[in-house]
């Protein structure tokens, strides 16, 4: 398209022309899959019609006037004489902006390396009619501590039975922060934690965990099955340092009661997380959340 449009500022291409070509930069546009919204916005622009949102006709523009003062004002001599269309609305802006919103939060869920079948769940995708009441309470708990600003001071921990939407929360709440704040997030299984501290590039782990604003770690209560006294070690610092420099610590478990986080984890460590958290009890039956 830009190419295109130069050649129609220098008045080397007629007006049939850049219709056409403006027509076949259209026709690139679905190929590449563009939003059909998207598509017609621009087309609009182009051949003249209505905002395919709010139906607000789209404005003539003669571009010879612009390009001709342009002139004028730089002392180049440059030919253009075509009409388009600009929209009256802030439609298409808004559009665009938003389209934007979402390939950032979507880079940001997958630099977290949060699983692929969890990326696009949100508190908006949460079925109210699923868990009923006491999940629901659970979940606004969890929107309200991402969305207030709480987690700037404090962490979560939600605990629970299996399947009744701890992690569907815990990525809701870390996919909101994100959008708010642009902050940087993690998302670790337990398991992976360990296995991290014993693979070769540990230490680059470690040092990329220091910079990381959101840490996830899922089902945290399997950390109670280390043998590994050094790898211990090493984990629960990596957690400590969080809580103390009052990063966003969000953890799942499906431990049954809050007591047994002084069961679960070294004494020292779960004084610090029942002091640091906010515990949200998921109590239902595993329904298993229907994420694709």
């Amino acid at each position: 398209m830009s190419e295109i449009i130069a050649k129609a500022l220098t008045g080397t291409i007629g007006q049939d022309e850049f219709d056409n070509a403006s027509e076949t930069s259209i026709r690139r546009m679905i190929d590449a899959k563009m939003p059909n919204e998207l598509i017609q916005m621009y087309e609009a622009q182009w051949h003249g019609g209505k905002c395919v949102f709010c139906g607000a006709s789209f404005e003539r523009r003669h571009v010879f006037t612009e390009v001709r003062d342009k002139a004028t004002a730089t002392g180049l001599r440059v030919i253009a004489d075509y009409y388009d269309y600009t929209p009256s609305c802030e439609c298409l802006e808004k559009y665009e902006q938003k389209t934007e919103t979402d390939i950032r939060i979507a880079a940001a869920m997958e630099r977290a390396e949060v699983p692929r079948r969890y990326r696009h769940v949100s508190f908006a995708t949460w079925d109210e009619n699923v868990g009923g009441p006491a999940l629901n309470r659970a979940m606004a708990i969890c929107r309200d501590y991402a969305g207030s600003g709480k987690w700037k001071e404090r962490g979560l921990f939600l605990y629970g039975n299996i399947g009744t939407g701890k992690t569907h929360c815990a990525v809701s709440a870390a996919r909101t922060i994100i959008q708010l704040s642009r902050e940087n997030a993690l998302f670790v299984p337990a398991v992976d934690l360990v296995n991290r501290m014993l693979a070769k590039d540990a230490d680059e782990f470690m040092e990329h965990v220091q910079y990381v604003r959101v840490l996830i770690v899922d089902d945290i209560d399997k950390l109670r099955s280390m043998t590994n006294d050094w790898v211990r070690e090493r984990v629960f610092s990596i957690l400590d340092a969080v809580t103390r420099e009052k990063r966003a610590l969000i953890t799942t478990s499906n431990i049954e009661s809050a007591s047994q986080v002084y069961e679960t984890f070294p004494p020292a460590f779960a004084s610090r997380l029942v002091g640091y958290s906010d515990f949200v009890e998921f109590v239902g039956t595993d329904k298993r959340l229907e994420i694709e």
